[in-house]
């Protein structure tokens, strides 16, 4: 076993800091690892409808400013420009006579079927279509029914009744409990992030304590010091004692808060 007065002043420093450090105890790690483990879930569980929702509404709002762009484009270059979806696919692409215009791409879970004719929506120069088209877009939970009307070729979507969708309160319900764990989450971190720069001053408190006591004693010459700045920290180191030196380390937390550690080297 190795006696205290044979280490040198920096392992005497080292032994001291470890010997005073107060971590967190695995029971509390995991305590904090379980809670922040269900909270995920619990978010990964309310967001997939809203998720699902906005794919689905985004693609038929996409759908329809494509459908008029089809529309316009048609009359203006006075000739017939058709949306052909692809079979099992997950495009659908815009062509006229000569080439290809462009490919829109969507996302997997969403899947197309049509009610009537072809997988072929075409406009003609005039901007008409010359025959009515049904198309039904669903996902897991939604399904809605896409009408394309002849002669102006207007496009309309509707919801599908007797679907296993989502209502509107338990869309509401989802989302407050989004902002609940949401706002439960944020200040757990911050709160966890001030607690462990609050550990690691003190963590410094104790090492300028100890290690200016030790060179008080044991280094010829030592001139006391009453202020040392750390990380942007300001350290105030207060010297009282005739028999016994007495060395008190002062500090303001992030809090606004003076903190206050002593201790005493005999002479």
């Amino acid at each position: 076993m190795v006696k205290l007065f044979k280490l040198t002043v920096p392992e005497r420093l080292r032994l001291v800091v470890l010997l005073k450090q107060r971590g967190f105890t695995l029971i509390e790690m995991l305590m904090v690892l379980f809670i922040v483990q269900v909270m995920m879930f619990s978010i990964i569980v309310t967001i997939r409808p809203l998720v699902e929702y906005y794919k689905i509404t985004l693609f038929l709002r996409q759908l329809q400013s494509d459908t008029f762009y089809v529309q316009q484009t048609a009359m203006n270059r006075e000739s017939p420009i058709k949306i052909n979806f692809a079979p099992k696919g997950t495009e659908y692409i815009v062509s006229d006579s000569r080439a290809v215009l462009y490919k829109r791409a969507y996302d997997s879970t969403i899947h197309i079927t049509f009610g009537s004719g072809n997988s072929t929506i075409q406009y003609n120069k005039n901007g008409n279509i010359s025959q009515a088209k049904t198309i039904f877009i669903s996902s897991q939970k939604f399904k809605y029914k896409v009408t394309f009307q002849i002669g102006r070729g207007r496009f309309m979507w509707t919801r599908c009744k007797g679907q296993q969708g989502y209502t509107l309160l338990e869309m509401l319900v989802s989302f407050s409990m989004l902002l609940l764990l949401t706002g439960t989450i944020i200040p757990l971190y911050v709160q966890m992030k001030e607690e462990e720069k609050k550990q690691y001053v003190s963590y410094q408190a104790d090492a300028i304590l100890h290690e200016e006591l030790l060179k008080y004693k044991y280094e010829a010459g030592y001139k006391r010091r009453e202020k040392i700045v750390k990380e942007n920290v300001v350290f105030y180191l207060k010297w009282n004692g005739e028999s016994a030196q007495k060395l008190c380390v002062e500090w303001t937390d992030s809090a606004d808060k003076m903190k206050k550690k002593c201790d005493v080297m005999l002479k």
